[in-house]
């Protein structure tokens, strides 16, 4: 039997979380385990109390397995239960509007998965942006784009698995504006698969993601570099190093502008090191969710190597542009 905290939490979330909540409640209704029975409900009454607060959020979906797979989990979901959510409350993929199975852990189905561009070579060695020509080789003999070639970034390369387009554009939409934050797993997975052909991962001391200004993490509630960077260090076991890395300056959202130009300038000395002895020597893994100009990311690099870095890369998501 459903509960009331249980009730009054359906209102609050999304398609996809509304089925998993029920699926586990009744899991846990129907264990033995009275133990954990009422942890759930205690994990519940905290998040109907704090609806709008997604470090909450995560924090509950993370507590209650829904990062894990529903198939690996001890609450192994019944061929019968699974028909009665579906019944009560069917999910649609975002982008084709098919229908899902309740097994699934993101909001897009298989096949609009499969349409994702990955990036392969060619490209740029530095920046890695898609190329279909020879790239101009540059006076060290690394073969770069144009502009790598005239305008030098600070980091020492960057790469991103995926085109921003299609089902890609609309799953980073949800993830970043909608708050499904469940995403990040998922994105974590994709990344997880394309690192060892891009990076030896051995060689890095830290991952770091790139920060928010403080005004926009308190009206985005989360930063979505950060939740990813999260679920990265445990699959690359590299250490994750936050709050050294600071965003001072609040500037334009990057896409607001028109020119690299623009770009360059809106981020200059928007980042500072709080305690730069920390990251003196150190290999750093740059992590973001979409690499378009390189701007920002160039910026951070430059940053933390006046301050001491050995070296920064930069791993994204997608690659606009």
């Amino acid at each position: 039997m459903i509960s009331s905290t249980l009730t009054k939490s359906l209102r609050l979330l999304s398609e996809l979380d509304l089925r998993y909540i029920l699926h586990l409640n009744l899991s846990y209704c129907m264990s033995f385990d009275s133990v954990s029975a009422k942890k759930m409900r205690e994990d519940l009454k905290q998040f109907v109390k704090h609806p709008l607060n997604w470090e909450l959020i995560y924090d509950f979906k993370k507590k209650t397995g829904f990062w894990q797979s529903f198939w690996q989990s001890r609450f192994k979901m019944h061929p019968w239960l699974e028909s009665i959510i579906t019944f009560i409350y069917p999910a649609r993929c975002r982008c084709c509007e098919q229908y899902m199975s309740v097994g699934k852990v993101h909001y897009i189905c298989d096949d609009c998965w499969e349409q994702i561009e990955f990036i392969s070579e060619p490209y740029c060695e530095i920046c890695g942006k898609p190329i279909d020509f020879n790239p101009t080789p540059g006076h060290d003999g690394t073969q770069k784009c144009r502009w790598c070639w005239r305008h030098q970034p600070k980091f020492s390369k960057a790469r991103s698995i995926a085109s921003y387009e299609l089902t890609l554009r609309q799953a980073i939409h949800l993830f970043k504006y909608e708050k499904k934050i469940v995403m990040a797993k998922h994105f974590a997975e994709l990344m997880k698969d394309t690192a060892p052909k891009l990076f030896d991962l051995s060689d890095y001391n830290y991952i770091i993601p790139v920060p928010l200004h403080k005004s926009r993490y308190e009206e985005r509630g989360f930063n979505q570099s950060e939740l990813l960077a999260r679920e990265l260090e445990n699959l690359f076991d590299i250490p994750l190093h936050l709050g050294n890395l600071v965003r001072v300056k609040d500037t334009r959202p990057q896409f607001s502008l028109e020119t690299r130009e623009e770009k360059l300038t809106n981020v200059q000395d928007a980042f500072e090191v709080r305690e730069p002895e920390k990251i003196e020597w150190k290999n750093i893994l740059l992590v973001d969710d979409i690499f378009t100009t390189g701007a920002t990311v160039s910026e951070i690099a430059k940053t933390l190597l006046s301050e001491g870095a050995n070296r920064v890369d930069v791993f994204t998501l997608a690659r606009a542009g």
